[in-house]
């Protein structure tokens, strides 16, 4: 298999790692610093989506690792 090329099973288990850390940043109010804002998509809407079941979360808080470094 090449290296770009991932399994289903690959994908999925970044899919729930990625949503795992967009949570905890989440929760804990932190920053998240990333290079693909995609990847807490997930998160995001849902929060915009059911705001009521959220009441004490805030927005994510998203930085590009670009704007990070310059």
């Amino acid at each position: 298999m090449w290296p770009w090329r991932r399994s289903r099973a690959d994908r999925l288990a970044r899919w729930r790692l990625d949503g795992l850390v967009a949570a905890t940043a989440l929760v804990s109010g932190m920053l998240l610093i990333h290079n693909n804002p995609g990847d807490s998509e997930t998160i995001r809407s849902g929060i915009e989506r059911a705001p009521d079941r959220f009441p004490r979360l805030g927005p994510l808080n998203l930085i590009r690792c670009e704007a990070a470094v310059a």
